[in-house]
């Protein structure tokens, strides 16, 4: 008892001069883990497991990728809290809520060759004095169903707690939320619909965004047609994610969106996507995801989430570092075939990170108390996952942290 005493007078000494840090990873970000308790028996498919990570598991997508499937995708339930659910005796949660254990390996727990995701940010910190799980940790979440109305509800609740036992945990230093990709609007939602004022002004020191997608990204349509891109990577791998994301609601948030307060930086003349027989431009989005296959989610839940989601762009008031790439070109409109089954040829492109255009990830621009950053990654088409390793930008974060 003496022992734990001394220890956690030590972790709080060492960490109570560093501004704590609170971490909301974007779409994918987390490490998604999988519980198996009498699933229905279906081809060589395990029927019970201990917990054991899913996501982002390679072996599992490619050798036993039936299974992967089914364990991971949604089902409709209109009996459910969020009308939807898993697969019958499945249960998914994020890996390591308030460590930073599900955010450093895209694939943490597998046992593979890792996939760095903010491993190196976290080792900086750490060698700045941070401690993770005390003053670095990170709101790990189930990213397929973010933007649902009742699993934001649950999000947040545990969003706020996290932030407040951090704020206990580092004698009372306010705490900087940094947030990547739909992190960005995800933790943005938060601050300007779930929180009032004095509890911002109690709380929260700033949020520092790296690649927000705040008006959302015509690429991330076409990751639901046809796969995400990447450089390097065959195009066959990010496609066997295909019908996953169909049944992820999150995913809407990701679209193509005008603000709450009317910002329209998508002119109705930009065809996001053209078949030979139909042209799929803002208003028509819905329409979209009526005529996918596998998409019924996304249609059944559109109006939800675009209802519950509308502020995710507004002005949240609280001190903002907004940081994103602005050097590669980024796809901006597709031509495919009716069956949105083929991987699509780019009609026009835009400036951006490779994954959002500028227009979107300039949304911050406008707000009050905001610092604009674009920086330069040398134009490559992964250049939106890329800046959460980037060593400068790494730098510009600290600097921040430390008040510089």
């Amino acid at each position: 008892m003496i022992f734990l005493v001394i220890l956690t007078a030590l972790v709080h000494s060492i960490s109570s001069h560093r501004a704590p840090l609170v971490i909301v990873p974007g779409l994918g970000g987390s490490v998604l883990e999988a519980k198996l308790h009498n699933r229905p028996a279906a081809r060589d498919c395990s029927r019970n497991s201990h917990w054991y990570t899913i996501w982002a598991s390679v072996v599992q997508g490619v050798a036993r990728y039936d299974c992967f499937q089914d364990n991971l995708q949604l089902y409709t339930n209109k009996s459910s809290t969020y009308g939807l659910s898993n697969y019958t005796g499945v249960s998914i949660r994020p890996r390591d809520y308030g460590g930073t254990g599900g955010i450093e390996y895209s694939n943490a727990g597998t046992g593979e060759p890792p996939i760095a995701y903010m491993h190196a940010l976290v080792k900086r910190l750490e060698k700045k004095g941070y401690v993770a799980g005390v003053s670095v940790r990170a709101a790990t979440n189930d990213f397929r169903i973010v933007g649902n109305a009742a699993a934001l509800d649950y999000e947040y609740a545990k969003l706020k707690n996290l932030i407040e036992d951090t704020f206990r945990l580092n004698n009372g230093s306010k705490v900087h939320l940094l947030s990547h990709s739909l992190g960005g609007p995800l933790a943005n939602l938060f601050l300007t619909t779930f929180v009032d004022h004095v509890w911002k002004e109690t709380f929260i020191a700033s949020h520092i965004m790296l690649s927000a997608v705040l008006l959302g990204s015509p690429v991330a349509i076409y990751a639901a047609l046809s796969g995400p891109r990447y450089d390097y990577v065959p195009q066959f791998l990010p496609s066997l994610v295909v019908p996953l994301i169909r049944t992820f609601p999150s995913i809407i948030w990701m679209w193509p969106r005008v603000s709450a307060e009317g910002e329209d930086v998508w002119s109705d003349d930009i065809h996001f996507v053209e078949t030979p027989s139909k042209n799929y431009s803002l208003t028509s989005l819905k329409e979209l995801t009526q005529d996918v296959s596998g998409a019924s989610i996304l249609y059944d839940m559109w109006d939800e989430i675009a209802n519950r989601t509308a502020r995710s762009a507004s002005d949240p008031h609280v001190k903002v570092l907004c940081l994103y790439a602005n050097d590669t070109r980024t796809d901006l409109s597709i031509k495919t075939v009716d069956t949105f089954d083929a991987k699509g040829t780019t009609l026009a492109s835009t400036w951006g990170d490779g994954t959002v255009s500028l227009r979107s990830l300039e949304g911050c621009k406008s707000w009050s108390n905001v610092e604009v950053r674009p920086i330069e990654l040398g134009g490559s088409l992964s250049a939106h996952t890329e800046i959460v390793q980037n060593k400068l930008v790494i730098s510009k974060i600290l600097n921040w942290l430390a008040g510089e």
